[in-house]
């Protein structure tokens, strides 16, 4: 029989059955979960994007229905100019969550200097809308960005 690493043959076996996720499998908690992501977002924080992108990774594996961490992964990506792959996070953040601010802000950013402004400046406006008192600082973002947008493309009319 193969080695498992310290795994229970029988917690490996039920994995590999698709009967249990691979967060069962490793044995990670809520708390564990939570000390992952403080850690990814520390190292966002701090610049360290290529650790952060290590860490989020990881979190979209053990925790794929987190909108969260795919959120957290494409901010990774955007930071380290991968735009591609940013982009990709976060349209599965969106579909797990079509109200996850970073995603819907971040991907709004990437579309509009892709030159797909009019895509951007939905998903700029779709977050604005969600946020009414103008309390969230992602929402007050995509106003910022919305406004910077809008005195762009006058501009670019006008001249």
């Amino acid at each position: 029989m193969p080695a498992t690493g310290g795994l229970d043959p029988a917690v490996v076996g039920a994995y590999l059955a698709d009967e249990i996720d691979l967060r069962t499998a490793v044995g990670l908690d809520d708390d564990d979960l939570h000390a992952l992501r403080t850690l990814g977002h520390g190292y966002l924080e701090n610049g360290r994007f290529s650790e952060a992108c290590v860490v989020f990774e990881g979190l979209v594996e053990v925790d794929a229905d987190s909108a969260w961490a795919h959120a957290a992964l494409g901010s990774a990506y955007q930071n380290l100019d991968d735009d591609e792959e940013a982009l990709a996070q976060y349209d599965g953040a969106l579909r797990l969550d079509a109200g996850e601010m970073t995603a819907l802000v971040n991907r709004g950013e990437l579309r509009i200097t892709a030159g797909k402004a009019e895509e951007g400046i939905e998903d700029l406006a779709a977050a604005a809308a969600a946020d009414p008192e103008a309390k969230d600082a992602q929402a007050n973002r995509a106003r910022a960005l919305l406004a910077a947008t809008r005195q762009i493309l006058e501009a670019a009319m006008a001249g």
